[in-house]
């Protein structure tokens, strides 16, 4: 019990979204919920790219998208 509290103080110290992220990764190599957790993974990635913002703004401008895949 004492090493299980140590492991909780450490992760409790750490990013959320990095633990949480590493978490579903586990749960995914497991085989626990892995198409639910390869959706989100793919929707934090392209979440954090340029193109979300390109998209909006070209949808707001009325013009075609110049996506750069990054």
């Amino acid at each position: 019990m004492t090493l299980a509290r140590e492991i909780a103080e450490r992760t409790a110290l750490r990013a959320p979204l990095a633990t949480e992220l590493a978490k579903m990764l586990v749960n995914a190599a497991e085989g626990e919920e892995r198409e639910r957790v390869l959706r989100s993974m793919a929707g934090i990635v392209a979440a954090g790219t340029e193109d979300p913002k390109e998209g909006i703004a070209a949808f707001r401008e009325k013009r075609k998208p110049d996506f750069k895949g990054r």
